[in-house]
């Protein structure tokens, strides 16, 4: 099978920092697969590279620079990092065509081997859909009160989170952020809703958009109006049947609630003690944690890295990691 792995990154140092990570990582799990690093930074940054030898990517990695006046995004749009985000989503050339599947994730997942090819399971799920592309819908509500109003206030201005509070968008769909599609047959399809997209996008920071303004949008929700537009929609799942870890440890791809993360989700790492707990104690991260743990053992490229980059904001998170489940593995004993 030919497939192609999309990452996305943008602004602050520390998130650049998973690019060369997350290459590995994939590389280790699915050898031959083809990368695409779509960054706004110059090409000799020292975060565009790869762990070990660029040799060992048989699949190729191509390292993109956006244009972001080729967006059709306004300046106000873009000052957004959450729409810069959406990009992932929006950025279909045609050289995507050439794949039989294409993987969109988030940049700071350490993609983990399962029994299970991840590509494969993908295209299970989108025949049991019925779609060209494998995704879930969740809701996402509003929140309200003095901390969320202030937290407003201050990324977009006092007169904004105003006028939220008082007309807020009380509820919107979004699809997740781990996104995979059949290219042939999803990019034709969802093309014919990018203009209407971006217009939507750019009025939100006008005030004019009936989906979002410029305190409500974010770039799973930009997906799923962009998908839903297009008329390949899909149907709200109540998260109250199947959520949370439930979801994350469904392997099963003939189901509605299919969406794993594949590997460890270093986010929650940012803090000593993991952000979500349940998560991170999970069967599922426990084997994943595990796997990297060999890794790092027969893998000389990277503890070497973890050891001489202890300044980059991924190997923080990976510290943290290892601290945590070490530390669990020793009281549990």
């Amino acid at each position: 099978m030919n497939n192609c792995v999309i990452g996305v990154v943008f602004g602050k140092d520390k998130y650049k920092s998973f690019v060369p990570l997350y290459l590995y990582s994939i590389n280790k799990a699915y050898p031959n697969t083809h990368f695409i690093i779509y960054h706004d930074c110059d090409v000799t940054n020292k975060y565009l590279k790869t762990i070990d030898e660029i040799s060992n990517y048989k699949g190729g990695v191509e390292f993109r620079k956006i244009d972001f006046d080729k967006t059709e995004l306004s300046r106000k749009a873009l000052k957004n990092n959450l729409v810069k985000r959406a990009l992932r989503w929006l950025i279909l050339d045609d050289s995507l065509l050439e794949y039989d599947v294409v993987y969109v994730g988030d940049i700071d997942i350490f993609v983990c081997k399962e029994t299970a090819d991840m590509f494969y399971e993908h295209l299970r799920h989108c025949d049991f859909i019925g779609r060209s592309y494998s995704n879930i819908v969740r809701v996402i509500t509003e929140r309200k009160g003095v901390k969320h109003f202030c937290g407003n206030a201050i990324r977009f201005g006092a007169r904004n989170a105003l006028k939220n509070y008082i007309f807020p968008k009380k509820n919107w769909k979004a699809l997740s952020g781990l996104h995979c599609f059949i290219p042939k047959e999803y990019i034709p399809i969802v093309l014919n809703s990018k203009k209407y997209i971006i217009d939507e996008i750019n009025k939100a920071f006008e005030w004019k958009s009936d989906i979002w303004n410029p305190c409500i949008i974010n770039d799973e929700s930009i997906l799923y109006e962009f998908i839903d537009n297009a008329g390949i929609g899909l149907d709200y799942i109540d998260p109250t049947k199947r959520g949370g870890v439930k979801l994350m440890e469904n392997t099963n791809p003939e189901s509605s609630y299919y969406r794993p993360h594949h590997g460890l989700h270093l986010h929650i790492f940012e803090r000593a003690k993991p952000i979500d707990r349940e998560l991170a104690d999970s069967a599922t991260y426990l084997a994943y944690f595990s796997y990297f743990e060999d890794l790092c053992k027969s893998n000389i490229e990277l503890s070497e890295f973890i050891k001489t980059k202890n300044d980059w904001y991924c190997v923080k998170l990976l510290n943290n990691m290892c601290k945590y489940y070490r530390s669990e593995i020793i009281s549990a004993k």
